[in-house]
């Protein structure tokens, strides 16, 4: 599984963002809209590869559980993938989806038909 994504702020620092326990990551950006009544900044999470796509011109890395990083294009270059990161990256969402399934949808107790006068 994937620990954190980083990427690319300026030509020598990095921001690292780390998976959120449903897999997901969290970035918080400046809101444009001048006419927005909530000042500041908002939230979005995005699946790793949705992640990956939004800072593909800022150079992606991938760090893994096991302390590996690796990078999702080739030299920097967002139109030259590493296949091997990318099937990684996939085979992260599919886990994460997976356990969104299981985990953050409780299942519910409904009284008997009878009850409800069905």
């Amino acid at each position: 599984m994937i620990v954190s994504i980083s990427y690319l702020v300026s030509e020598s620092e990095r921001v690292h963002v780390r998976a959120q326990p449903s897999g997901k990551f969290m970035l918080k950006r400046k809101r444009k809209n001048r006419y927005s009544t909530s000042p500041g900044s908002s939230t979005k999470t995005y699946y790793a590869k949705d992640f990956v796509e939004y800072m593909k011109l800022r150079d992606p890395y991938i760090t893994l559980e096991n302390g590996t990083k690796m990078r999702v294009y080739r030299g920097g270059n967002s139109s030259d993938e590493v296949i091997e990161t990318i099937c990684i990256i996939e085979s992260h969402d599919e886990k994460a989806k997976k356990r969104v399934g299981k985990v953050l949808i409780p299942p519910h107790d409904y009284p008997d038909s009878d009850y409800l006068g069905w």
